[in-house]
């Protein structure tokens, strides 16, 4: 089992995880809301734990997922006037923070990557030179 270091001030857990500083009054609305025990660090989030017993929130730097519907999500989306993305994944809600990789540079959603190609001889993904290692030849179309 891993012992996961744990934090008892949301700044503290903030700070440790790298969060933009952006992010923080946003984050701290949302837990303020949620009512939170304590913060675990993950490699990639935060995790905290609700005071209530309910879901747990998870605190990336760009967004929070865990909230358990779109009333509880949504007051957050035009916090501050800065027009949060609320949005919904298969297990629960989330909140874009204002700083983030999701949008682009006009404040919407970035198009999503292209499909990466695959070799057609041994089905892995290409490199970006378009040649597949295990051929040494382009991809045929």
């Amino acid at each position: 089992m891993t012992d996961h270091r744990t934090f008892t001030t949301l700044d503290e857990a903030l700070r440790a995880q790298r969060i933009p500083l952006e992010n923080w009054s946003l984050i701290r609305a949302i837990t303020r809301s949620i009512g939170i025990s304590h913060y675990e660090e993950r490699s990639s989030y935060l995790k905290t734990i609700r005071r209530d017993g309910g879901r747990a929130l998870r605190i990336h730097s760009g967004w929070t997922e865990g909230l358990e519907s779109e009333e509880e999500a949504a007051p957050f989306r035009d916090f501050e006037n800065s027009s949060n993305e609320v949005w919904s994944d298969e297990s629960s809600w989330v909140v874009g923070h204002p700083l983030n990789q999701i949008r682009g540079s006009a404040g919407s959603r970035a198009s999503p990557s292209p499909e990466p190609e695959i070799c057609t001889h041994c089905f892995m993904t290409l490199p970006r030179s378009g040649t597949c290692d295990c051929q040494g030849e382009p991809a045929e179309s």
